[in-house]
């Protein structure tokens, strides 16, 4: 029964990713540290803060609300909205007065992702264009090696979703980091159903970018929908659910989708 509650479980959140990506968190330029974007996505709703510095060296924080608009040659939609600065009285030292918070719409920001963990964002304020290459933020590694079970389907462009009968199992089976902490290379095998010959084994190189591994160097393999290479994966913050995107060989749609969660912590 509690096997049976897993597969149901995985196989609905499968069934719901579909083509695009969740890209909450923070985002920077690693090449520019000190401001950054926050992407908080529910649904087709994204609220954005923006924390960056004046042309007077004083902080300045924006807000957005976006929404997902024309779908990008990287197979996600690039997302739209007003930007706004928002100005309060001080937060501590006396009793806070929401009738003297006040706004004020300064531009517009989008936000252009290339892969589920970099793009390009682009702003104005007050006239002042910005256009800024940006990737996810990583401060902490996230331990993800073990044995995973799910589900697995095809989705469209459109983001139907169709679930296979046929179980994922995967397997993380090492992870050897190098001295940075957020690359290294990995080893790993994918099962579909019970039957050892629809198998695929993946070894090479990743980078962490935030809650999203990114891989090279993975070989192609054959699987029950076609020939298959991971290219990344994201994780719970824990490591104990893993969701996973992956081209189908010689086709812009389907995709195919995963979802599983780590058997090693469910079962101990």
């Amino acid at each position: 029964m509690f096997l049976r509650a897993v597969a149901l479980s995985a196989s609905l959140v499968v069934a719901s990713i579909a083509n695009a990506a969740t890209f909450n968190g923070p985002w920077w330029n690693p090449a520019e540290s000190g401001w950054g974007v926050n992407f908080d996505q529910q649904s087709n709703a994204m609220h954005i803060t923006l924390s960056v510095y004046g042309s007077d060296g004083k902080p300045k924080w924006y807000s957005a609300s976006a929404a997902p608009g024309t779908v990008l040659p990287s197979g996600h939609p690039r997302w739209d909205g007003d930007l706004y600065e928002t100005t309060t009285p001080p937060s501590f030292g006396a009793p806070f007065n929401p009738a003297d918070v006040k706004y004020r719409k300064v531009g517009s920001i989008a936000f252009l992702p290339a892969t589920d963990y970099s793009g390009t964002l682009i702003y104005d304020v007050d006239a002042n264009g910005v256009t800024k290459p940006i990737q996810r933020h990583t401060f902490g590694p996230i331990p993800f090696e073990g044995q995973y079970y799910g589900k697995y389907s095809t989705c469209d462009c459109d983001g139907r979703c169709k679930v296979y009968a046929l179980d994922v199992f995967m397997g993380i089976m090492s992870i050897t980091p190098d001295a940075d902490g957020v690359t290294g290379r990995i080893s790993t095998v994918m099962t579909f159903g019970n039957t050892a010959y629809l198998r695929c084994d993946w070894s090479g190189k990743y980078q962490q970018f935030g809650s999203v591994f990114a891989f090279s160097d993975m070989a192609a393999c054959a699987s029950p929908v076609g020939e298959l290479t991971l290219q990344s994966l994201s994780a719970s913050a824990d490591g104990s659910v893993i969701h996973g995107r992956m081209p189908i060989a010689g086709k812009s749609c389907p995709t195919f989708v995963f979802s599983a969660i780590q058997t090693r912590k469910l079962f101990p």
